[in-house]
């Protein structure tokens, strides 16, 4: 069941917080609570949307103490807003619709001949039109927002579109400012997308993300005749030759609409073509979801005694009026924020009164505030709170804190229009859907009765049927127009239009949206001090706006061309099922000068943005610095879709939840760097400073382009410095590897030499497994009389342990076996569980097995019992990688046992006593007798049963270790590179906490060197961390087998 989310207040000096109590959040007094003032917050978010709602949860998760302030309520349970079809009806759903009327032209003559004009007629009520009832006064054009938890992402239409790379790197070019390139962003995407329409060895997208992704099911196009004769007319007029292909059945269809929109390859943003548009509904419940189900997740997660994980308060039905300053020192700080309690209180609720109410308030922020309240919002919210033009600051007599004149100016929009045609016959598939009109609706009763994901019908979409993305003629680089088709007659947003557009089934909308619209010239500007009053918005469309080289006829140019291509998507559809009639705009716009004039009239937007802007040092209009920064005071940021400088992409949610993710980041390196020492975070900041020299994307990139190993030395330079320094030219790639590898070391012994306390134990652990694997490789060398020399230089370094020397010299496997015992920092591990006899050939495995289990239960137990680490962020995230480790050993011990003489009670034996699988689990690996028994086993646990799902294992793939490659041939994903790519997961995971030394570990294991398979071998197995990928990378061109160079994975 979904979670609701009831009023969390402040009651005194208790701090109320969120508790899960049956998966709700609850009004309940924190047990334990130490907190000396518990009003005051480490951070305190202002606004709960698609900007605020992620951050708020990832500075939670990171261990900081944080307030999400929402002025609305919640309303996730409600019909409205779970089911996807009914988005247009959640747009108007009272409970949580903010209606804001704003002016496209502030020339009231041409603003009132839009047909979607707003008036307040004197009887109180609204008038849409021309011709309103006399004494009427105008309001402007409605726009639609909302006040609940989640913001508009509880009404929007789900589509999930990843910008273009060139909005990126803009930003990163204004501010100089690398972290914004498209390169380094993508991270983002992936790490909050839970992509479920893809394999998640794609790479590019994220599978355990909050943010889930699927696809409609085309399966209803195809039992829709008059819908698929649509798709193929869009495809026609687009030029794709669809001649002889078969479209009436699901996969033929698919080889009409181009599947992944958001791919992370080159050539994706240049590419035109018919797609099928990811959203944001669950795959199995077929339900809406976004940023609210992170905020309950968060605020309701609970440790393994029921206490509480992470400290998020949700505090709804709450307006914040006030950022509050102190100004004693040589810089305004921001302290907290003030506010009003009470629902409905902003005028943007349809619900509010013109009288004064709600109750007052204040609360603390030791940090900083952050402001997430949306393009309108956030710049009305730092006006009132003395932070913007000067000149409109004084004239409404508010005290001027920061003089910047770029607030709430550069206010962007799409264009949009529509083109309606109506048909003689009903779609199949709305037919019998009446979007709540009337009671029964046999779609929503089918969502809510059927049992599969396939079989929820309509309402299981947002109604969205197809995408075409196309260059117009004018565009600067990148196509600019998405035109998208829906069984509806829509024509722009006013009151009333939910049910206008879906009154009957007939009726067919292509919606042209031009993206990357020049126009900057909108404002936002106070109408009073009142902070319940909506702000004054100004659009200034086409020529009102920024006309400087023809850029509102540009714009004007590329709006016609895609209503132009809309008509031609009725003209050239085939009949299979009715006919189609365009009456919107019909015959009123019959030459290209008509259709021109009408875009100017009824043009319409609803992604308003960019009215915080951030920008370069120099820019007097710029609001925010590269990190979010409000210039001119400490302690305040900004993190919404207001920041932008230029309007992203087509769609602006997803990049508003990429710059939420990185907003966090950047938070918490900030944080980090405030708090440091030795004995608590110096060394965690010298770790995340490593972090931050990793290989990216980018960076990798360029190195699949080096055509020597010299030039791949030469692209190394920045990252590994003077380590490379003295290769010779064109060096070997083994040569490579131990340069690259040797900065590890040097890098992690710096890191030993400074540990005290707990964190020194903690580091000599993290050896050990390096160490296990040198004893194993001496204790081979000795049963083959290997040369000392060559076995000693075979071992890795950080595994190397002093006494190691005094191994080689053993001159038979007592001996051998002796020395271990007695000189090595692994006898505990030997002692009670191996003997010399142990100690052959036969058996080595069985050694390093063993030494492996009581050494994982041995750093498990340190975790959980020492009084630094336990019940502290390095417990609890050692013990979940730890966890995964047990896990994945006792897996792997049970497939390469197949075939073999090992038996079943001396495999258990080597299963670490611990791990999610742990006991059951591993009871059923232990009698597991071939794959499809370990696939039995690992059933239980959602990432084990997706890996063996996903590699195709089956009882009819045969036994043994060659099985760890997957069933699918030789160039599939095996089973190992799911472990490895979760263990990466897990690892980048780690830098999204604070206050923890598992960052040191995560580190050490994203740049680890293994060793890599040879390129002869049958099996390729994908490489990833860094030194296994610049090895595998240099080997390729090496042996001239760039063909398989891009056979890496690139963690950042």
């Amino acid at each position: 069941m979904r979670a609701t989310l009831a009023l969390i207040t402040l009651l005194g000096s208790t701090t109320v917080s969120a508790l899960r109590d049956d998966n709700n959040i609850t009004q309940t007094i924190r047990a334990g609570n130490t907190t000396t003032d518990p009003t005051a917050y480490d951070y305190v978010v202002v606004g709960s949307g698609p900007g605020g709602g992620p951050l708020a949860s990832r500075l939670a998760i990171a261990g900081y103490r944080v307030l999400l302030i929402e002025a609305g309520d919640d309303q996730g349970e409600a019909t409205w807003q779970q089911v996807p079809a009914l988005q247009l009806q959640a747009t108007e759903f009272t409970p949580m619709r903010w209606d804001y009327f704003v002016n496209h032209y502030q020339d009231l003559a041409r603003q009132e001949q839009d047909s979607k004009m707003v008036w307040k007629t004197p009887s109180g009520d609204e008038y849409v039109g021309s011709s309103p009832p006399s004494g009427s006064t105008p309001l402007g054009i409605w726009y639609p927002r909302t006040g609940t938890l989640g913001g508009c992402s509880a009404h929007n239409a789900m589509i999930t579109i990843y910008p273009h790379e060139s909005d990126w790197n803009n930003i990163a070019s204004i501010t100089g400012d690398s972290s914004w390139s498209a390169g380094n962003m993508r991270q983002y995407f992936e790490r909050l997308e839970r992509c479920r329409y893809l394999p998640n060895s794609v790479v590019g997208h994220g599978f355990d993300g909050w943010y889930e992704t699927s696809l409609t099911e085309l399966s209803l196009a195809v039992e829709d005749q008059k819908l698929l004769s649509l798709i193929i007319a869009a495809g026609t007029a687009m030029g794709k030759g669809l001649l002889g292909m078969v479209l009436n059945t699901v996969a033929g269809l698919g080889e009409v609409l181009l599947r992944d929109i958001n791919a992370g390859v080159p050539g994706r943003d240049s590419q035109e073509g018919l797609y099928q548009v990811p959203i944001a509904v669950t795959e199995v419940e077929k339900k809406r979801n976004g940023p609210r189900d992170f905020i309950l997740d968060t605020a309701n997660a609970v440790n393994a005694d029921g206490s509480r994980k992470y400290h998020l308060d949700v505090k709804l039905n709450t307006l914040v009026t006030k950022v509050r300053f102190d100004t004693s020192g040589s810089k305004p700080k921001a302290i907290g924020v003030d506010y009003l309690e009470g629902q409905s209180l902003y005028r943007a609720d349809p619900r509010a009164g013109s009288a004064a109410g709600g109750t007052p308030g204040s609360v603390n922020a030791s940090r900083e505030v952050i402001i997430s309240g949306g393009a309108f919002n956030s710049p009305q919210l730092l006006k009132l709170s003395g932070i913007g033009p000067a000149s409109e600051l004084s004239r409404f007599g508010i005290p001027v804190v920061v003089d910047l004149p770029g607030v709430g100016t550069n206010l962007q929009d799409r264009y949009e229009a529509t083109l309606v045609g109506d048909s003689n016959t009903d779609f199949a598939i709305t037919k019998d859907c009446t979007f709540l009109r009337t009671e029964p609706d046999p779609c929503l009763e089918q969502w809510q009765t059927q049992p599969g994901p396939s079989l929820k019908g309509t309402y299981a979409t947002n109604g969205i049927a197809i995408a075409v993305i196309k260059k117009s003629s004018v565009a600067d680089g990148d196509p600019d127009l998405l035109i998208s088709g829906a069984p509806a007659f829509f024509t722009g947003y006013h009151p009333g239009y939910s049910n206008e557009s879906l009154k009957d089934a007939h009726h067919w909308a292509w919606i042209i949206l031009k993206a990357h619209s020049r126009n900057n010239a909108g404002t936002i500007t106070l109408r009073s001090t009142d902070p319940r009053d909506t702000p004054v918005i100004n659009f200034n469309y086409f020529d009102t706006g920024v006309t400087t080289n023809d850029a509102d006829e540009k714009d004007l140019q590329a709006t016609y061309e895609g209503m132009e291509l809309s008509r031609k998507m009725f003209q050239d559809y085939i009949p299979l099922q009715g006919t189609f009639k365009e009456v919107w705009p019909g015959n009123n716009a019959t030459t290209e000068a008509q259709m021109k004039d009408w875009i100017k009239k009824e043009a319409w937007g609803h992604h308003a943005s960019c009215t915080c802007p951030i920008g370069a040092d120099d820019d007097e209009m710029a609001v925010l610095d590269s990190q979010f920064r409000v210039r001119g005071v400490d302690g305040l940021r900004v993190v919404d879709a207001s920041v932008f400088p230029k309007i992203p992409g087509f769609y602006i949610v997803l990049p508003t939840y990429m710059i939420s993710e990185k907003a966090a980041d950047v938070i918490l390196e900030d944080a980090a760097s405030l708090l440091f020492n030795v004995n608590g975070g110096y060394l965690e900041g010298i770790v995340r400073g490593y972090r931050n020299a990793l290989l990216t994307s980018t960076n990798y990139g360029n190195l699949t382009q080096c055509e020597t190993i010299e030039d791949v030395k030469t692209q190394l330079g920045p990252a590994y410095g003077e380590a490379l320094s003295n290769l010779p030219p064109n060096p070997s790639t083994s040569a490579l590897a131990s340069k690259t590898t040797e900065k590890l070391v040097a890098d992690f012994r710096y890191l030993q030499g400074q540990a005290t306390g707990s964190l020194t134990k903690f580091m000599e652990y993290l050896t050990y497994s390096y160490m296990i694997d040198n004893v194993a490789l001496l204790i081979t060398g000795t049963l083959h009389e290997r040369d000392t020399k060559e076995l000693l230089e075979r071992c890795h370094p950080l595994g190397w342990f002093e006494t190691m020397p005094v191994l080689c010299v053993a001159t038979n496997i007592e001996e051998l076996y002796n020395s271990v015992l007695i000189e090595t920092p692994l006898a505990p591990y030997f002692k009670g569980s191996l003997s010399h006899q142990d100690l052959d050939e036969l058996n080595i495995e069985i050694v390093r097995n063993t030494l492996y289990k009581n050494y994982l239960e041995d750093f498990y137990r340190f975790v959980n019992t020492d009084p630094e680490m336990a019940m502290t962020p390095t417990g609890e995230i050692m013990s979940e990688i730890l966890e995964f480790e047990a896990d994945r050993r006792a897996i792997n011990i049970t497939i390469n046992s197949f075939g073999t003489e090992l038996t079943k009670d001396q495999r258990k034996k080597l299963y670490p006593e611990f791990g999610k699988l742990y006991p059951e689990g591993m009871l059923m690996l232990s009698r597991a007798d071939d794959l499809e028994g370990v696939g039995l086993a690992v059933s239980g646990v959602g990432d084990y049963k997706r890996f063996f799902d996903e590699v195709g294992f089956n009882q009819s793939s045969g036994v043994g270790a060659g099985n760890m490659a997957g069933g699918a041939g030789s160039e599939s994903k095996s089973l190992e590179d799911m472990f490895y790519q979760k263990e990466m997961e897990l690892s980048k995971m780690v830098f999204t906490r604070q206050f923890t030394h598992a960052v040191i570990y995560a580190w050490v294991k994203l740049r680890e060197q293994v060793s890599a398979p040879s390129l002869r071998k049958t099996q390729l197995l994908t490489l990833r961390q860094e030194i296994r990928n610049i090895t595998w990378i240099a080997e390729c061109i090496a042996q001239n087998q760039k063909e398989r160079i891009g056979n890496y994975i690139s963690v950042f």
